[in-house]
């Protein structure tokens, strides 16, 4: 991967500026220094190259989805390159996650933002998803396939411990799971192992 970057670098000419700032900690270069003195053009500049090193590097591909989490904590020049990347590519999907704009604002350019609201939107290039927590029902299915047994059995416990969110009650069955907290008890239910002092999931 490095040694392609280098071949990159090379075919593409990058920028001064774009060796300073990766040619310590990607390039090797022990020689090369992060500059924060780099002007406006410099700088855009070095934001094109990134984008086109990540699109020509990716260009083989007949699709490439390109997801992105907790944006909400991604510093302007990232949202910059991602910009370009939107902007330029043909064969890119980018997916973004961020918690709600209400509470967490993003810091990326306001022009930017509204060209996405706005006329991307409108061409179909840009859709807005927003998810929610899961419901009672839903997490129930859940611990159900994870415990092999059936929904009906199961309490709201996880729900409330989980706030409903995928990835925690994820976490909790699968410790469940790992620690072998769970069993098949006499009356075919599921329920916690002996000696276990813990919540049950069960009604």
């Amino acid at each position: 991967m490095i040694n392609r970057l280098k071949e990159l670098c090379e075919e593409m000419n990058a920028p001064k500026g774009f060796l300073q700032i990766v040619g310590r900690h990607l390039l090797g270069d022990d020689g090369a220094t992060v500059s924060t003195t780099a002007n406006a053009a410099e700088l855009d500049d070095i934001i094109a190259f990134m984008a086109q090193v990540f699109i020509r590097s990716t260009a083989y591909a007949e699709l490439v989805i390109l997801a992105l989490d907790d944006v909400h904590w991604m510093d302007n020049l990232s949202w910059k390159v991602l910009q370009s990347i939107f902007e330029t590519s043909q064969n890119i999907l980018i997916v973004i996650g961020s918690r709600p704009l209400a509470s967490h604002s993003l810091s990326v350019d306001d022009e930017f933002w509204e060209c996405l609201t706005g006329e991307y939107k409108e061409k179909k290039l840009y859709t807005e998803i927003r998810i929610g927590p899961l419901n009672e029902i839903d997490v129930r299915e859940m611990a159900a396939i994870t415990l092999s047994c059936e929904p009906e059995d199961l309490s709201d416990d996880l729900f409330v411990h989980s706030g409903g969110m995928p990835y925690f009650a994820s976490e909790i069955l699968e410790n469940c799971v790992r620690k072998k907290q769970c069993e098949r008890l006499e009356n075919g239910k599921m329920g916690w192992r002996a000696g276990e002092h813990q919540v049950s999931f069960l009604r």
